[in-house]
């Protein structure tokens, strides 16, 4: 058998209450296991289960005891575990049969909070918790809430007294089922004001909504009031100002003689208002929510008692009872409205970096096949940020090349950097310098610019044909050129940020990008990368970086220096915006070199060997056996093809065709005739082996191919190797 306490928890038969609870550390840093002891002192069993398959196992089993009711009265928990889905959830809550699931968070936009309601939790509790916002939040602890402090023996006198008490007692847990349910404010709000004025016996309700942006009270009438629409009240302002602002329980029997009464509403709607009982909803935290106010006490519940028209005791408690109910379901739904409305913007977000994401262009395979390497990288420190980058062809062999930072970071720079990029790429597209386009584009984002951002800006056009590059500097931070013999900052042509000043005119300057030089652009975001002790990466790092590998293609070079700013930051969030651009302005693909004299040459040709094969973009294991496969032959030829080896003279071209490298040997020495030697036998000793023979059987084994001619005095050996998809 069963009973309740006068918090409407049921009892066992011995008056125990029982918890089970699924708590970080036992529970006691949230203070919920004190604050129930508190509460039920003696009375309070207090159960911990270790994991959810412990606590699933737990409420199963307090199912199979005699007469298959619940031994638990109340589940709490303030953990998630990757397996305790919703469903699982659900199927739990679903098992125990009205035992009431309460769970406790740390914030309360906790993408949590949505499974919860939805699986059924009956009440979330935000810490740190309070006994009121514990008794208030938890329904069938709400009538803990006994602000009169009535004893339990007056309580138990008042009940008997008065037939109609259970009968208020089951529309009160009929109002805690139908705001339960709910889950959009509108309806919740209706169902309060509908359920209150019945659980009330009163002739009208009123909900009010207390707004903290200005300090004040909106209503929302029932049905049945015509003549007037939304009343608002500042704080302290009327019946229900006065409650709000005191947060105590207000009973009037005669409205009109009460001055804080507003007798206008009545003569706009023809209404008479005789009494008047108003409470305040308080949710967790001490937090004002609202109050409800209903109006004109009907008949206490006996058709057969003519009314007095006024509340009493019972009414007060009934009243804090229910604007408690009220108080869970405003919050679970601000908590689940919150969660839906971070999931929005989550999602809008997404959408706005994929679009600015498809704005920067991808590495154009036209260029790749006209000798350009370009690769380019770009990370938001948010979702959207300020930083771009932009690159087309102005015409057949002019490349404009473009990077630019907004100051600020989200949305705002998001959209500014729209706008900047739209007018850089339409204004250089009419055919102007790279000075002409800022003060054209700088002049424009002048105007109208309310909100006070700007951009740094380098803008840069290459000719393909040529290596020539102009430039023009709007504030950003120089690139640098690397060369195969250092690397230095590009400098000139240098004017203030965009958007900043009217009527500025840029100036330009210009280089060259040979064959074999890369030019590095990035936004600040990359320097100013801090580790955990608060350092920057800075500017040195870049500078070692870039020198360590300056011969290496785009893409190698990004991600080289981007490794590194990952490594060094590793363990902070990202501050800044990232963005990096590499151009690579490849060698040709014909490349030759002639040399005269003996062995002492033999490094330069291995180095021009090794840069060929960098250049034309293909793996390091491509160059290492060229290079063996090259010294065995120019060494055969230095030592063996002229009388004088200090004179040998030998022209060496390298080239990429039909995914075959070519390397070509001239020389003008005594000819050769490779075919004439053997292939020697690589099993036998050493000493039973024929000299000669061993150093062109280790160049064929290297390369796929070998021939040699020999006409008009010169000799002309062919290496060729083939290069397959590994191999680039």
């Amino acid at each position: 058998m069963q009973e309740k306490d006068n918090s409407g928890l049921l009892l066992t038969v011995a008056g125990q209450v029982r918890v089970i609870a699924a708590l970080t550390r036992g529970g006691e840093p949230t203070g919920i296991g004190w604050i129930l002891r508190e509460i039920y002192g003696s009375r309070l069993v207090f159960e911990v289960a270790t994991n959810v398959l412990e606590l699933r196992a737990r409420i199963a089993g307090s199912k199979s005891g005699a007469g298959g009711g619940n031994r638990y009265d109340l589940v709490v928990f303030d953990w998630w575990p990757d397996g305790l889905d919703g469903g699982l959830l659900g199927e739990m809550i679903a098992a125990s049969r009205g035992v009431p699931f309460v769970m406790i968070i740390d914030e309360a936009d906790d993408t949590r909070v949505d499974k919860a309601l939805r699986a059924g939790v009956g009440a979330i509790l935000k810490t740190p918790l309070t006994y009121e916002s514990v008794v208030t939040m938890i329904p069938p602890l709400s009538g803990k809430l006994d602000r009169r402090r009535h004893s339990k023996t007056e309580l138990n006198e008042h009940v008997a007294s008065n037939g109609s008490c259970m009968e208020k007692l089951y529309a009160l847990l009929e109002l805690s089922r139908a705001i339960g349910v709910e889950i959009e404010i509108e309806n919740l709000l209706d169902v309060i004001v509908e359920k209150a004025t019945d659980v009330m016996d009163a002739e009208r309700t009123t909900l009010f909504l207390y707004d903290d942006s200005d300090d004040a009270l909106t209503s929302r009438i029932a049905e049945g009031l015509t003549g007037i629409h939304d009343i608002r009240l500042p704080m302290g302002c009327g019946i229900a100002g006065d409650v709000a602002r005191r947060r105590k329980t207000i009973n009037i029997a005669d409205a009109y003689s009460d001055a804080r009464f507003n007798i206008e509403v009545d003569r706009c709607t023809g209404y008479r208002t005789r009494s008047v009982l108003c409470s305040p909803i308080i949710g967790s935290n001490e937090t004002l929510m609202g109050v409800i106010q209903v109006i004109n006490k009907k008949n206490n519940g006996d058709s057969s008692v003519i009314s007095s028209g006024a509340f009493n005791d019972q009414d007060e408690r009934l009243l804090e009872i229910l604007c408690g109910h009220a108080a869970v379901a405003l919050e679970r739904i601000k908590l689940t409205e919150a969660c839906l409305q971070k999931k929005r913007i989550e999602e809008s977000l997404r959408v706005a970096h994929d679009i600015q994401m498809n704005m920067v262009p991808t590495v154009c395979p036209t260029l790749k096949k006209r000798g350009i390497d370009l690769y380019a990288y770009m990370n938001a420190a948010r979702e959207v940020g300020g930083d771009f980058y932009d690159f087309f062809l102005v015409d057949q062999d002019r490349l404009c090349l473009t990077i630019g930072d907004v100051s600020g970071k989200g949305v705002p720079a998001a959209l500014f950097m729209v706008k900047a990029m739209t007018l850089l790429k339409s204004t250089v597209q009419t055919g102007v310098t790279p000075s002409e386009a800022l003060t054209i584009v700088n002049r424009e984002l002048c105007l109208d610019n309310r909100s006070y951002l700007f951009v740094t800006v380098f803008l840069g056009i290459f000719d393909i044909r040529t290596g020539h590059f102009q430039y023009s500097s709007g504030g950003h931070n120089p690139p640098y050129l690397l060369r195969h013999d250092g690397i230095a900052p590009i400098t000139g042509a240098e004017g203030p940020a965009l958007g900043v000043m009217e009527g500025i005119h840029y100036e330009s300057s210009d280089i060259e990008i040979a064959p074999g030089s890369t030019l590095f652009m990035y936004t600040d975001g990359v320097e100013d990368s801090r580790d955990v002790s608060g350092g920057f990466f800075s500017i040195e790092r870049v500078e070692q970086l870039l020198y360590t590998n300056r011969l290496l293609p785009a893409e190698m070079l990004v991600a080289a220096i981007l490794d590194s700013v990952n490594e060094f930051s590793k363990g902070t969030p990202q501050s800044d915006d990232i963005t990096v651009l590499a151009i690579r302005n490849m060698p040709k693909l014909n490349l030759e070199l002639t040399v005269t004299g003996g062995l002492e040459n033999i490094p330069n040709i291995l180095d021009f060997v090794a840069e060929s094969v960098e250049g034309l973009g293909l793996k390091e294991d491509v160059g290492f056996y060229s290079k063996l496969a090259v010294e065995e032959a120019c060494t055969n030829i230095i030592k063996y093809a002229y009388d004088d080896p200090n004179k040998a003279w030998i022209s060496l071209s390298v080239a990429l065709t039909d995914n075959k490298l070519v390397i070509t040997i001239k020389d003008r020495g005594r000819p050769f005739n490779y075919d004439s030697v053997a292939t020697p036998d690589t099993t036998t000793n050493l000493e039973d082996r024929t000299p000669g023979g061993l150093g062109i059987h280790f160049v064929r084994q290297i390369m796929e191919e070998i021939s040699y001619k020999h006409k008009n005095g010169i000799g002309t050996l062919t290496l060729i190797k083939r290069i397959t998809d590994n191999s680039k």
